[in-house]
């Protein structure tokens, strides 16, 4: 089960992929009242998304929504956090998409989130201290953690670092930046398991840049 803590449009079609992603499509939404499940316009996204969903599920805290799920996912606008450590249980994996900075001071989970995760994913290690990003930085400066033990996802994605090693770990990948690295960082392991399976269509290169003349290509 996938639970999701936000409301936005955004965390509605960040619901979906989630969702899919995991395969079993039970989603779990944090909606701001419990009676506004059926006409909450946000779930109905949702449910149009996932037409495949056993289960769809509204609740009206968030600590509900962590609990019974393998991944919870938070894409919120919240100052404040809205996901607790002492609220996951063995074997969840957590998704931040939403990361601040110095300049916003946004914060979705609290330093026991970080304190509790055995393994901790970013897009990019340097972001953490040039933002001065909230969620990272009180954590490290407690002593929870440290630079050298938060890895980045190109580490995890071309083997440098090892993932999961057991089934009760709690893993942890904070979205920390903007600049599209995840993409980038998930693209090689996505077309090695692609061909490795005979999967999809291979395009030639040609289509993906303009000429200029005859012997002169460049990207779009």
């Amino acid at each position: 089960m996938v639970a999701l803590v936000g409301t936005s449009n955004d965390t509605g079609k960040a619901a979906a992929g989630a969702a899919e992603a995991a395969g079993d499509g039970d989603v779990r939404r944090l909606i701001p009242r419990t009676d506004a499940v059926l006409a909450d316009p946000r779930l109905a996204l949702a449910e149009q998304r996932l037409g495949r969903a056993a289960v769809k599920q509204a609740v009206s805290r968030a600590q509900d929504c962590a609990q019974g799920v393998q991944i919870v996912v938070t894409a919120t606008n919240a100052s404040d956090p809205v996901l607790l450590g002492q609220w996951l249980e063995p074997s969840t994996h957590v998704v931040g998409i939403v990361s601040g900075s110095r300049f916003d001071m946004r914060r979705e989970h609290d330093d026991e989130v970080v304190r509790r995760s055995d393994i901790v994913v970013v897009n990019l290690r340097d972001q953490i201290m040039l933002d001065e990003q909230p969620d990272l930085m009180s954590p490290i400066r407690k002593g929870y953690t440290s630079l050298d033990r938060i890895y980045e996802l190109g580490e995890l994605c071309t083997g440098k670092v090892s993932g999961r090693s057991h089934l009760h770990q709690i893993t942890l990948h904070n979205n920390n930046t903007g600049m599209g690295i995840q993409f980038a960082s998930l693209c090689k392991r996505v077309i090695e398991t692609a061909r490795a399976r005979g999967l999809g269509t291979e395009l030639p290169m040609e289509l993906f840049v303009t000429r200029r003349s005859s012997t002169e290509m460049q990207s779009p």
